[in-house]
């Protein structure tokens, strides 16, 4: 199923694609309901870090969205902003098959390149579907709600530190 679900967007090259079981999504989606918004950083050729917006929609009982803006294009446009990269999780075979197929695609016209749109996934999949089971795991659970709940403890620095951890 996986690979006929990865094969559907082959020939789009700003496609990107994956299949989740259901303690990887469950975790992922838990803390998106509690955390629907966070930032992450891009490195910049080697010359800093760009800042993005990540915010979820629970639009349906199936499906789950994730959009990633630039900071600068949010902080501009809020809730206008349009996402250089979406996300959705179809969670229709979750209860059969114990999978939930993801699909999103890079927008044409962003000054992002594709393997950066995956480094933003990346994260995205390391902050919100982080397992409890490790002290880098706690870190970012811990940036996530420190971020939602507007605690002094989140740090940008330590965000940075562990966006580009490799645990």
């Amino acid at each position: 199923m996986t690979y006929i679900w990865k094969a559907r967007f082959e020939a789009n090259e700003r496609a990107i694609t994956a299949a989740l079981n259901a303690s990887q999504f469950g975790n992922l989606f838990a803390n998106a309901f509690k955390n629907p918004s966070f930032v992450l950083p891009l490195p910049k050729d080697g010359d800093g870090y760009e800042m993005h917006f990540v915010q979820w929609s629970f639009v349906g009982p199936h499906t789950t969205h994730c959009m990633l803006t630039s900071l600068a294009e949010y902080k501009l446009h809020k809730e206008y902003a349009k996402p250089h990269t979406t996300l959705m999780f179809h969670q229709e075979l979750l209860g059969d098959s114990g999978v939930v197929l993801m699909n999103g695609q890079l927008e044409q016209d962003v000054p992002l390149s594709v393997e950066e749109a995956l480094l933003l996934v990346l994260n995205v999949q390391r902050f919100y579907g982080a397992m409890t089971a490790s002290l880098s795991a706690e870190r970012k659970l811990e940036l996530l709600r420190a971020f939602t709940q507007g605690d002094s403890a989140f740090s940008m620095d330590k965000l940075i530190e562990e966006a580009a951890s490799l645990d």
